[in-house]
């Protein structure tokens, strides 16, 4: 075919980056683990089944809505509290369905066949179920534990220690191509189809679009892997020696070490005080307002924005990317 992919990375090219960075995996699970679940109200361990994405309703801060990631969960062995076979847990972020994307950068992400051990907070819902959010989430790689960004979590003795070399491969945001259709009501999309439509007529566009687009798109972040051993430990100064830094040799825990850890610390936690809500893909949804939260006697009386707001709240109601 003559176009191969051109029209494809054409048209999506400006609507999502490949690499997106979030916080460093340093910063995680800095708390015991006895601190971690005496915030919970379930934990298990469990296989992820089906991820959906949705776009919640609209409200004043969001007028076009947000999208929302819905995660089912078989659960493979519980740890605390009441949970059933399966659960569905629902994360601030995902994709709108037009080919835009939103990522928060404390939010994990979640693929079908992935295995983790979580920690989950009932009550009120939020913006993630998740105790600390990406620190309540133990990834299962071939049998072992790595925190929610990849790095091994290689001794559970006192606290979490975690060191190693980072499976940064393993945050993948991964979802359905968007339809033709709703692609190009983005603005900037239609820049680039007016630039096609010079050559092409918007039917071989099209045509060209769905028969060379992939089923999903996917998206990753984390850090690039450089080969730089002190990689091995992130967020360490670079300004460090090899000799001062030196690669970790011992290997993540087994997955059996963490469950048997979390059951001990979940005695000591007494019962869970709230009961974990349920959540329906297939109904809607007001998003979490994070500044209601945050200040409940917030002034909500109406506001004209200054200039410079109203051009960056156009900008951002057209499309011009939805990561955080």
């Amino acid at each position: 075919m003559k176009c191969d992919l051109k029209v494809f990375f054409l048209l999506t090219g400006l609507v999502f980056s490949s690499n997106v960075f979030a916080h460093s995996a340093a910063d995680s699970n800095n708390e015991q683990l006895q601190t971690l679940v005496n915030q919970s109200d379930a934990i298990f361990y469990g296989e992820v089944k089906e991820v959906l994405y949705r776009m919640s309703e609209t409200t004043k801060r969001s007028p076009r809505g947000i999208p929302h990631t819905f995660v089912k969960y078989q659960i493979l062995a519980g740890i605390r509290g009441a949970v059933s076979r399966e659960l569905t847990l629902r994360f601030v972020g995902g994709t709108d369905g037009k080919g835009g994307v939103m990522l928060q950068s404390n939010v994990p992400t979640f693929r079908k066949g992935e295995r983790d051990v979580l920690l989950i907070t009932g009550g009120e819902l939020d913006d993630c179920p998740l105790v600390s959010c990406v620190d309540g989430r133990f990834r299962v790689l071939d049998g072992r534990v790595y925190n929610g960004w990849g790095v091994p979590v290689v001794s559970i003795e006192k606290n979490i220690e975690m060191r190693g070399k980072p499976r940064y491969d393993v945050n993948v945001l991964e979802y359905p191509t968007p339809k033709f259709e709703d692609l190009i009501t983005r603005p900037e999309i239609q820049e680039s189809l007016k630039a096609l439509m010079a050559t092409m007529s918007l039917k071989q566009i099209k045509r060209e679009y769905e028969a060379n687009a992939p089923k999903t798109i996917k998206v990753t972040y984390g850090f690039s892997d450089s080969g730089d051993q002190r990689l091995d430990n992130p967020g360490r100064n670079r300004a460090i020696s090899t000799s001062e830094n030196r690669p970790e040799t011992r290997a993540a825990i087994p997955v059996s070490e963490l469950i048997s850890a979390l059951r001990a610390a979940s005695r000591k936690a007494g019962k869970p005080r709230n009961k974990v809500l349920l959540v329906d893909p297939d109904k809607r949804f007001a998003p979490y307002e994070w500044e209601l939260a945050i200040a409940p006697n917030i002034d909500d009386k109406p506001r004209t924005p200054t200039a410079e707001e109203d051009a960056e709240q156009k900008s951002m109601l057209e499309g011009d990317d939805l990561e955080n």
